[in-house]
């Protein structure tokens, strides 16, 4: 739950208060496809063999650092580290060891000891995980509550109430089950409600953006649900999930359903 943008947050204000440093940001989605490459070796994936597939798999390795270079600049704190999406390679990669790869990271900082590093992962492959929390800090993204979801419309819609009102009975249709009974929400299916209440026709007027065969872009659930689908089919136009198009998901959630 907004795990990408959260550690994007962060890096902008990395950056804002450390002028001379700079931010790395590694997506296990790429790095995934090379390291699937080399099957059986994955069980001694260190942060630097991590970084080397990232940049391999994006085209950056004309300026790839040296492992020296790397472990120098790491552990000196001269740049922060984001590996988004660890869960990608626990679940997909065969062989991976989270354990020797945590360990590698405080190897890697061994000296100064300022190295900075935010991974983000799905907390259902990130638990089962031993590490030291001297070592490495866990921090847990939670849903927004139904007062964050009332705070959030209002900002947007400069306390316009019917505008507020409108948008948080849309958001009842999409609340979050929970075992006590609480009112949580995906904070993007309110930033997707948000784009169609500041709509005039209250549904998106770019349809062009929009192909299905079983979801109407005027049904406002329908929309919402369809960008949702989407965003697990596409990610900023790179591939999340393999084979599985928005029409693909919902006649398989039809079919589970029943």
């Amino acid at each position: 739950i907004g795990k990408t943008t959260f550690s994007q947050f962060i890096a902008n204000e990395f950056v804002s208060i450390n002028e001379y440093s700079y931010v790395l940001f590694l997506d296990s989605i790429e790095a995934k496809q090379e390291l699937l490459k080399k099957e059986n070796r994955n069980d001694n994936i260190n942060i630097y063999k991590f970084y080397l597939a990232s940049q391999i798999s994006t085209g950056d390795n004309y300026q790839t650092l040296s492992e020296v270079l790397f472990r120098l600049n790491m552990d000196a704190g001269n740049f922060l580290l984001i590996i988004d999406g660890l869960d990608e390679i626990i679940s997909k990669v065969p062989h991976f060891d989270v354990d020797s790869f945590l360990k590698s990271i405080t190897s890697y900082s061994s000296e100064i000891g300022n190295t900075k590093v935010i991974i983000t992962c799905r907390s259902y492959f990130w638990e089962p995980t031993k590490y030291k929390t001297e070592e490495i800090k866990t921090v847990d993204l939670l849903p927004f509550s139904l007062n964050q979801a009332t705070s959030f419309f209002k900002k947007c819609f400069e306390n316009e109430i019917r505008k507020v009102e409108k948008a948080l009975k849309i958001t009842e249709e999409f609340r979050l089950p929970d075992e006590i009974g609480a009112q949580n929400f995906h904070p993007y299916v309110l930033d997707v409600i948000k784009a169609i209440i500041e709509s005039e026709s209250e549904v998106m007027s770019y349809t062009s953006a929009f192909s299905s065969n079983l979801l109407s872009a005027r049904v406002k659930s329908d929309y919402i649900i369809y960008r949702i689908c989407y965003r697990e089919k596409y990610y900023k136009d790179r591939t999340r999930i393999l084979d599985l198009e928005v029409d693909e998901q919902i006649r398989f959630f039809s079919y589970w359903s029943i």
